[in-house]
């Protein structure tokens, strides 16, 4: 079983202490439990971690795989133009991805963009210090379908059990 692990995390740019360094009394618990999340998935060892965000480049009824080899996010327009996270892109494994939602026709587009939006920064600020090295994959789910995510959430089910990888 390849899926080593999963989460549902919050993604409020708060949560990043040059956004909101004022209220940090507010948001301790949330990062201290991000911080323990962060521990227990360096534990399960992952080769690659997949992001869904609601907040990308999206299109009506099509999930967007966000292609880059190295990518990059921040907090500017939240107020903190100096933090900065980067992660690597798992291009080879996201092209497999792609192929395989096609033949499930799943409507899906591949876009080479290396900007994350903050609903993929914030985690990835938190999750990825302890290993900078994990590439991600992010995906833009329009999910006001909801019959698409189901859909789209079963492929993804399919794909990572089927791999070798964890």
């Amino acid at each position: 079983m390849p899926i080593v692990a999963a989460a549902v995390v919050p993604h409020s740019p708060v949560l990043i202490p040059g956004v909101a360094h004022q209220h940090s009394s507010f948001t301790s618990t949330t990062v201290d439990q991000l911080h323990n999340l962060a521990a227990d998935l360096y534990a399960a060892q992952p080769e690659v971690m997949v992001f869904l965000s609601p907040h990308g480049i999206a299109y009506r009824r099509t999930m967007v795989l966000q292609a880059a080899d190295q990518y990059q996010g921040g907090f500017t327009d939240f107020g903190d133009p100096h933090t900065i996270v980067t992660a690597a892109g798992a291009m080879g494994l996201m092209h497999r991805l792609k192929n395989s939602a096609e033949l499930d026709h799943l409507p899906v587009v591949m876009q080479t963009f290396p900007e994350i939006d903050y609903g993929i920064s914030v985690p990835v600020f938190h999750l990825l210090p302890p290993q900078p090295q994990l590439p991600i994959i992010p995906i833009t789910a329009p999910c006001l379908d909801i019959d698409l995510c189901v859909r789209a959430g079963a492929i993804l089910h399919d794909f990572f059990h089927g791999l070798k990888q964890r």
